[in-house]
């Protein structure tokens, strides 16, 4: 057999065989401990060998065994399924008609039940109603309203979006009308609108909480957006729509501007626009601070996030654009 050993192998044998036995040729003690060394290594490298060759055919035929074992079970599993999906097949068809006429009969069923579900919106319409008339606590009341706005926002096609749209702005001018004189009576307590002098009085407690609880209840009858008309009833129209607690601070402030600079009135003169201009702006920086320390924190805590109590107020200078025209006009 042709050795495979390279010149290098060759050299590292032969200077390893020199180490060991050494330059004395007469002394050959050592060549017979590297005979007897290298013949255990070689008995050990044969018997290593020997037990891979018992071990290798043992475990090829297990692997081979079990490999059968699953493509039986595997064979089994595929002609259980082929049956199960005859079964399967079979049920189908067997129980079409029945599943066919169940089909109807659920379809009627949920048809019945969008029919209830319709005819007990109404009964809890009616029954909203039926509590609010029957009420006088207005917190409640602002209750009951809201789960009336809640409701208008869950339906918006059909009669039943319009019935209940119909409903929420009856309510609401209900309750706006019946809130705003209470609220108008806890005004005149705080005795508004203000003058430079009473502007630094700080109103009683009890008496700023009942304000503070009527804004709120004022906030939150507002009507939904695609509910409020883009009219304003009040007499300067052009205004933009303000928040409702601000519209009914700013009603009295109208009604003076109205009162003092429209029609006849000696302090009505169109050639000294300073007059209600300077009248405007005393009435702003008055109530300005009142409505940002007390009506805006409310908007804040209802997160009513399109609310500036404190913007809405500043424009009530529209009226005087609304009477600067009137000046260009007659000019």
């Amino acid at each position: 057999m042709k050795s495979k050993l390279t010149d290098e192998d060759k050299i590292d044998i032969i200077n390893n065989l020199n180490i060991k036995i050494g330059s004395d040729i007469n002394n050959l003690a050592d060549a017979i401990d590297v005979e007897a060394e290298l013949f255990r290594k070689k008995k050990y490298l044969q018997s290593c060998l020997n037990v891979a060759n018992d071990e290798v055919p043992t475990k090829l035929s297990s692997t081979l065994k079990k490999a059968e074992h699953n493509s039986k079970q595997i064979q089994n599993l595929k002609i259980k399924s082929e049956q199960l999906k005859l079964k399967v097949e079979d049920f189908l068809s067997r129980t079409k008609p029945l599943r066919t006429e169940l089909d109807k009969r659920f379809s009627a069923i949920s048809k019945l039940e969008g029919v209830l579900l319709y005819l007990k919106s109404f009964e809890k319409i009616d029954e909203l109603s039926s509590q609010m008339k029957q009420c006088t606590d207005d917190e409640q009341l602002v209750q009951l309203y809201g789960e009336l706005k809640v409701m208008c926002s869950q339906y918006s096609k059909g009669h039943q979006a319009a019935y209940l749209k119909e409903y929420t702005h009856y309510w609401h001018n209900v309750l706006k009308d019946s809130l705003t004189k209470h609220y108008e009576d806890v005004l005149k307590l705080l005795k508004w609108p203000f003058t430079s002098s009473s502007e630094n009085s700080l109103p009683p407690k009890e008496l700023l909480t009942k304000f503070t609880n009527m804004t709120r209840y004022l906030f939150l009858i507002q009507e939904p957006e695609d509910l409020m008309s883009s009219a304003i009833s009040d007499e300067f129209n052009i205004e933009p729509n303000p928040c409702l607690p601000v519209r009914i601070l700013l009603r009295p402030l109208k009604k003076r501007f109205a009162f003092h600079f429209t029609g006849a009135r000696q302090t009505a003169r169109i050639d000294r626009p300073e007059w209600f201009l300077t009248q405007t702006l005393t009435w702003i920086r008055d109530h300005q601070t009142f409505v940002k320390n007390y009506v805006q924190p409310v908007a804040d805590k209802l997160e009513m996030k399109s609310v500036n109590a404190v913007v809405s107020v500043l424009c009530f200078k529209l009226p005087i654009r609304i009477h600067l025209q009137v000046i260009v006009k007659t000019e």
